[in-house]
């Protein structure tokens, strides 16, 4: 009697088990609705700073302009900066729309949206290295990157290095980030396929084990009070051997 309901619970678990990541029901996409809500946050900010950087060029008065000016360096004289510069802003242009395309795939699920925000952290990790050999090998770059800074000074060399070190970090935060999205949303590709269809759940009843058929073919086995012989015919009232009513 107690390996029935045993064999039950493992059946289900074992079912769960399986419709795992398959299922949008019971699949854990807590991290996915997580990120649903913070993507749209991360692309306006992007935004938002891509557009005050472009601006902080082309206005005299931004730190930006004054940073460069000090260092002789201008918006028609950028000199070694301006492939540097125009790289990042690039760089950011192109996050701006893979941000733009996940935050939709994401919430249509469509594949898409995975790749794009895996590209997206992907392009995080390597512009953080490449800002980083920039700031090793063109020592002026940091006059742009700094971006609200008004740098110069005994601490610019202080500034350097805390930024240097913060592309640093940024590199290895973006690269494991980048590996435990692939892995989280690899598992779950199945949910994000365009023919996807809801699974469906069949009840099931505990009397197709053997066990409990066992219990129903032994519930009908009759024997005589009298004589206790079997009786074989499910109708029979008196019995065969001795022909006491039954």
């Amino acid at each position: 009697m107690c390996s029935r309901p045993s064999f039950l619970s493992g059946t289900i678990t074992k079912r769960k088990c399986l419709m795992k990541y398959i299922d949008r029901k019971n699949t854990p996409i807590k991290w996915h609705t997580f990120l649903k809500y913070v993507l749209p946050i991360v692309f306006v900010y992007t935004f938002y700073h891509t557009a005050s950087s472009i601006i902080a060029l082309f206005n005299e008065n931004s730190y930006i302009a004054i940073n460069l000016q000090l260092a002789g360096y201008s918006l028609n004289q950028m000199g070694v900066l301006f492939w540097p510069i125009i790289g990042s802003l690039l760089f950011e242009l192109m996050e701006i729309i893979l941000l733009l395309y996940a935050c939709i795939g994401l919430w249509k699920w469509e594949i898409y949206g995975c790749k794009c925000l895996l590209i997206a952290l992907n392009m995080e990790c390597v512009s953080s290295i490449v800002y980083a050999v920039l700031l090793s090998r063109v020592p002026a770059f940091m006059l742009y990157m700094s971006s609200g800074m008004r740098i110069g000074g005994a601490y610019q060399t202080i500034w350097q290095n805390l930024l240097f070190a913060s592309f640093i970090i940024s590199a290895i935060i973006y690269f494991i980030l980048f590996g435990l999205h692939f892995v989280y949303y690899r598992k779950r590709i199945a949910l994000f396929d365009p023919y996807y269809m809801q699974p469906q759940y069949t009840s099931v009843q505990p009397d197709i084990f053997p066990s409990s058929m066992q219990e129903a073919s032994a519930s009908q086995i009759r024997f005589c009070q009298n004589c206790g012989a079997q009786i074989t015919e499910e109708d029979a009232k008196f019995c065969p051997n001795c022909g006491e009513k039954l």
